[in-house]
């Protein structure tokens, strides 16, 4: 299996170089896809020169097959095509995320609503990271290596924001005004393009002092727009 694996990835690989460890090809444990199966391997980085190692599981351990490998060497510009690839590698996803709007339905007589105060949450789930290896051809007949990253994660999230409490979002009507604080909670699916964050969310909101038994949202659906910064 492991011939099979290496053979096409002889003259191929890469070194991608960003200043957060997230989003680098770095050394790891990953899946490659070839001929659409998929083979766990180990890379290694060294310069333009990437170390492919086969692996192999013992109950919940992997241990990594020094003595064999294959160096593939990856140029930033070549003069002939070389096969892309993709290689995938799974991890548990933390990330900051700012809640840019917040679309409210109709409720109790009042108009669907989209807000945009100020909200942040922890998120955590589980993430799938994807570097795709390619090589365009440019204008000079040669071919430049271009490299593609980005992920995709689904998990949950929890956190605080402020809300506008009117006499219109209460009932019965309370005759005052003020920004309410609330926790926030919910699901969400993110996408990730390089250190970039963005996605779909659905959460609920719970007014935290005295008067959230009159909130009209208590406990209500909302469906929201997520930027993220990841912290792993």
């Amino acid at each position: 299996m492991a011939v099979l694996i290496f053979q096409s990835l002889l003259f191929t690989g890469c070194a991608l170089y960003r200043t957060s460890p997230k989003y680098e090809f770095k050394d790891e444990f990953y899946t490659v896809k070839q001929r659409q199966k998929r083979y766990p391997i180990y890379v290694h980085n060294i310069g333009d020169t990437v170390k492919l190692y086969s692996i192999s599981k013992s109950n919940t351990i992997y241990k990594i097959d020094t003595s064999h490998y294959k160096a593939a060497i990856l140029p930033i510009t070549t003069n002939k095509k070389i096969e892309s690839h993709e290689f995938m590698r799974n991890s548990f996803d933390v990330d900051f995320l700012t809640i840019i709007g917040k679309y409210r339905p109709a409720t109790k007589g009042f108009p669907n609503q989209f807000n945009t105060n100020l909200n942040g949450a922890a998120y955590a789930g589980y993430r799938k990271d994807i570097y795709q290896i390619n090589y365009h051809q440019n204008r000079m007949g040669f071919y430049n290596r271009h490299i593609t990253h980005y992920g995709i994660s689904l998990g949950g999230f929890a956190g605080a924001g402020g809300t506008a409490i009117t006499e219109w979002t209460t009932n019965p009507l309370l005759n005052k005004e003020y920004d309410g604080v609330v926790f926030t909670k919910g699901i969400g699916a993110i996408i990730g393009i390089d250190k970039l964050n963005f996605g779909l969310a659905i959460g609920w909101d719970n007014l935290l002092d005295k008067y959230k038994a009159r909130w009209i949202y208590q406990h209500k659906v909302w469906y929201g727009i997520t930027l993220g910064l990841n912290l792993n």
